[in-house]
């Protein structure tokens, strides 16, 4: 079960980053990032191994958490090599989705099936409603207390930097 939710959370980071750099402006001519101009390479080196795609991903999670961390300083050759070497995971091999966000609606309806909790959403978002309401009033213990009550039912919340709060079903 562990495995498979860690494949979930997977799935979800690989479109999220899709949806991401579709957004990403490169910061003008020059030189490609060395480190993105060998990623393509390396990926198909994988699955020129007896189609190691396990390895394939490695080296595409490794690209991508180069490029986020180094997104606002793409030259437009290395942003053009970030989009093929994408373009390639969906065509090659289908590790993306052409419908990105599709992807991700049906994963946060997956995250959110509270069927084997016997609680229902509506209950779950009006405890965190409750929440939002001690925390503003300062009743910190309010707030502690329905943070309890929900891990106690499996729901993990996550507190966002925008205030909001969003949650999910714990494995």
């Amino acid at each position: 079960e562990e495995v498979i939710h860690r494949a979930i959370d997977e799935v979800a980071r690989i479109h999220e980053y899709v949806i991401e750099s579709r957004g990403y402006k490169a910061s003008g001519a020059g030189a490609i990032d060395t480190e993105i101009e060998g990623a393509l390479e390396k990926i198909k080196d994988e699955l020129a191994n007896d189609f190691n795609s396990a390895g394939a991903l490695g080296q595409f999670f490794s690209i991508l958490r180069h490029v986020k961390s180094h997104k606002d300083s793409l030259s437009d050759s290395s942003l053009k090599k970030v989009h093929e070497i994408t373009e390639f995971m969906k065509n090659a091999i289908g590790f993306v989705s052409a419908h990105p966000e599709e992807v991700l609606e049906s994963l946060r309806k997956y995250s959110k099936d509270t069927s084997s909790l016997g609680v229902d959403s509506a209950w779950i978002d009006g405890l965190i409603e409750e929440r939002k309401t001690a925390k503003a009033s300062k009743n910190w213990a309010r707030a502690d207390e329905i943070r309890k009550e929900l891990t106690a039912k499996k729901v993990e919340l996550k507190d966002n930097p925008d205030g909001s709060t969003t949650w999910t079903i714990q494995s």
